[in-house]
């Protein structure tokens, strides 16, 4: 056991090494046209939303509203036959005014996003662009009653796949631990299974939509789940439920050939389909964190119902086969956790800034306070005490309560915030002057800089002009000035050329108008 823990600390610390350090899940609104929170001359012909990552073709929706807050007739949402993360509408021709886009999108991972903007027509309204948009998100109901719910079936269809896995590899080829409370459990697993992936199949489609209760027998939004991956990952798993019925009725035959292949089969598949519609799909080297999610998965299976199926034989055997499968499935359960949780968060740095780093510390602890409770476990055993029936069960329920917090962590971006981990943007207010900062890549080397300004007043009057510079005061170097380029009304932009990491500060002065100058400061942490 000794060498096996010292192998997993080994493998963890080159998993820490060489993880890349980031990843994207969760997409996110790079940038727009027309953008936020600018004026444009003419109507323009569509709108371009442009994402962090790719967003699936069905449950895309771009609406726009004019100063009445009244909707105005656009084209259907549609993804880009060539660019798989951009989204486009069709716009008829718009009248001189102030109008408001109000999107969703979904990820590749099924989670929905979704954000509005102002822009204007013209130059020549009096209507406050910021007012408008809070009283159009006002009057939309976008949020759904269905986030509690999917997580609950998450939840189902995740504990599920453990028992089914974990207590059929425990039971393999072992007739005496085909104990009736072992097959009860199996059953109520298949049942669970099948709740919870009828349940992500019907609801995602609401959920991704806005929408409540009443929506889940909408057959649109169930067609338009189907085609996504997490849908078509749903209906895999609903079908596979006949699989499972199957094994374990057949139980008794387990040491059969076709028994074995059929379960190899059916938990593959099964394991599979939460791998190809979760955070690794959208990230990063799909083709590589896929298939260690697939390892990170199938391990804790094996691990976690082990110790189930131990805790309802209640034999010293029982407690025997657990501690053989536990020591090859947990150190492979912990690398591979490991391996992923660092790619998604970005490093170690940024574990601690976001709520899914939260849920990872929380697993953590819990999963060393298990680890704890089985080296004792084994101490007990050694010495002969019989006594470990309790250990066993107090170690099973903390390990649901690790299958809860995997379940929510799921449901939770990655990321520390709403932007690309390789981008920054800040909102500031001086003087009734609402000023967006874009930057994109936060990279050593050279990065596009975006300006967007709101003038007081909501007419988005153009500025006289805008000024920026960066300094890192780390390294002593003084102001870089950016020559940007008014590319259209409050719209700047220009190219800065990072020459070294660290923390940058950015600077800039906007005048308004004649004889007033306001500063905007910001810190922005460019990577190597």
């Amino acid at each position: 056991m000794r060498r096996v823990l010292s192998l997993a600390v080994l493998a963890t610390a080159f998993v820490v090494m060489m993880s890349p350090s980031t990843a994207s899940a969760h997409a996110v609104l790079d940038s727009s046209t027309p953008g936020p929170s600018t004026v444009v001359k003419e109507s323009p012909d569509e709108i371009v939303l442009d994402f962090s990552e790719t967003i699936e073709n069905s449950l895309l929706s771009i609406r726009l509203f004019d100063s009445e807050q009244i909707e105005v007739n656009i084209g259907d949402a549609q993804r880009s036959s060539t660019d798989q993360s951009q989204a486009t509408a069709d716009v008829s021709v718009l009248d001189d005014g102030v109008y408001v886009v109000v999107w969703r999108a979904v990820s590749a991972d099924g989670h929905p996003v979704s954000g509005a903007f102002p822009f204007e027509v013209g130059n020549s309204s009096d209507v406050d662009a910021n007012e408008l948009l809070t009283r159009v998100l006002k009057g939309i109901d976008t949020e759904s009653p269905l986030g509690t719910p999917l997580a609950v079936s998450r939840f189902l269809a995740y504990i599920a796949l453990i028992v089914l896995v974990g207590m059929m590899v425990f039971a393999w080829g072992r007739g005496s631990f085909v104990v009736p409370a072992v097959v009860t459990a199996l059953r109520r697993a298949i049942s669970a299974f099948a709740v919870g992936s009828v349940g992500i199949l019907f609801m995602q489609g609401p959920y991704a939509a806005g929408r409540g209760w009443s929506a889940i027998t909408d057959g649109g939004l169930l067609a338009d789940v189907l085609p996504t991956r997490l849908g078509l990952a749903s209906l895999v798993r609903v079908v596979l439920v006949a699989g499972w019925a199957a094994l374990v009725l057949s139980l008794p035959r387990a040491s059969h050939r076709w028994w074995k292949w059929l379960f190899a089969v059916v938990a593959l598949l099964s394991i599979v389909s939460f791998s190809v519609s979760g955070h690794p799909s959208a990230g990063s080297l799909p083709g590589v964190f896929i298939p260690v999610d697939v390892v990170h998965l199938a391990a804790l299976s094996v691990w976690v119902g082990s110790f189930f199926a131990a805790v309802l034989v209640k034999t010293e055997e029982a407690v025997a086969r657990l501690s053989q499968l536990a020591t090859v499935a947990m150190p492979v359960a912990v690398v591979t956790g490991v391996a992923q949780a660092l790619h998604l968060t970005g490093g170690l740095s940024n574990i601690f800034n976001s709520r899914y780093g939260t849920y990872l510390l929380l697993k953590v602890a819990i999963i060393a306070a298990c680890l704890a409770i089985g080296f004792r476990l084994r101490l007990r055993m050694k010495s002969g005490q019989s006594t470990v029936t309790r250990l066993l069960t107090f170690e099973a329920v903390m390990l649901v309560v690790v299958i809860a917090v995997t379940a929510l962590m799921v449901g939770t971006s990655p990321t520390s915030t709403s932007a690309s981990s390789t981008s920054f943007s800040s909102t500031q207010i001086q003087g009734d002057v609402v000023v967006d900062f874009s930057i994109l890549p936060t990279r050593v080397g050279a990065a596009e800089v975006h300006v967007y300004l709101t003038p007081p007043g909501g007419s988005l009057e153009p500025v006289d002009n805008v000024a920026m510079s960066f300094t890192l005061p780390a390294r002593g170097i003084p102001a870089i000035p950016v020559d940007l380029i008014e590319i259209g009304p409050n719209h700047w932009s220009g190219v800065m050329q990072f020459p070294y990491s660290g923390k940058w500060t950015l600077e800039s002065r906007v005048i308004p108008k004649t004889n007033s100058t306001l500063l905007y400061t910001a810190d922005v942490e460019i990577s190597d």
